[in-house]
């Protein structure tokens, strides 16, 4: 799924970068708007329900501490975890959760 060139430029600004590096270290307020910033990439990527996107947020958090800018943007980060979760779902029904 190919997203408008402006959204990914929003999601891979340096403030969404700065956000995971603080998620990483341990700031909940950064996570948070981490969340409200890429909340809607992710649910109309996943289009999955709840669940679904409990686990690509969970998988976000569990990788920001090692989180490097330098390495990858926040927004690669976040879609790496969502085709890790689309990957698992194929895996787990042989199809995606609808």
């Amino acid at each position: 799924m190919t997203m408008p060139a402006s959204t990914q430029h929003h999601l891979d600004s340096d403030s969404t970068d700065a956000l995971l590096t603080a998620t990483g270290l341990g700031d909940l307020d950064a996570f948070a708007a981490f969340y409200d910033r890429t909340a809607a990439t992710v649910f109309g990527m996943l289009d999955t329900g709840t669940q679904a996107t409990e686990r690509v947020y969970l998988s976000v958090w569990r990788a920001a501490p090692e989180f490097r800018p330098s390495r990858r943007s926040a927004y690669a980060t976040l879609m790496m975890a969502i085709r890790r979760e689309l990957a698992d779902q194929f895996l787990r029904h042989g199809q995606l959760e609808a």
